[in-house]
């Protein structure tokens, strides 16, 4: 961080005590920094190229945020499921989960965050882990709910945990981003 500052210092530098025109010329009566004129010049365009990345990589990390909060938003099948799970009995050999008992297919949206894997990086390491953690419980259950709407066959192990564990993992999203940001 004390190398932005030192270049940030030195363009100030530059654009305070200089004018461009025919030739360089110190526009106060101050003395000249000591610093090379080249090295002034790679200072702005380092500087500024620096500059841009920096404001490029803020610029995408709040798209991806505010993607994958719409998408998390949207994912109103883990309420529903949550919901029937909890009207329920825990189910066992004799007594399945039925289709009717699990939210429709497109209700857990899960792409954005499945094509954006690669720039997850972009986040703080925190929000990595935590969204991370939710959507690899978001998508074991999406599977299990996905079998359970085709009638496969779910083993009884699979059905109790997406008894057991949904409304936590409901929990986690209406708590992901800070209590109430789904009302945001």
């Amino acid at each position: 961080m004390g190398g932005i500052l030192i270049i940030f210092q030195i363009m100030f530098e530059i654009v305070s005590e200089v004018t461009i025109g025919p030739t360089i010329q110190p526009v106060t009566d101050q003395p000249t920094s000591g610093f090379p004129e080249w090295l002034k010049i790679a200072a702005t365009v380092v500087g500024s190229g620096f500059g841009a990345y920096i404001l490029r990589q803020w610029f995408e990390r709040v798209k991806l945020r505010r993607a994958l909060k719409s998408e998390i938003r949207r994912m109103e099948g883990l309420e529903v499921c949550a919901n029937s799970m909890s009207d329920r009995k825990k189910p066992s050999a004799s007594v399945d989960i039925a289709p009717k008992e699990v939210p429709q297919e497109g209700s857990i949206p899960t792409r954005v965050y499945e094509n954006n894997l690669q720039r997850l990086g972009l986040l703080s390491p925190e929000s990595i882990n935590k969204i991370v953690e939710f959507y690899s419980d978001v998508l074991r259950y999406k599977s299990t709910i996905s079998r359970i709407r085709k009638g496969e066959d779910v083993p009884e192990p699979d059905q109790n945990a997406l008894y057991e564990d949904i409304n936590d993992v409901e929990e986690t999203r209406q708590n992901l981003f800070g209590k109430d940001w789904l009302e945001d």
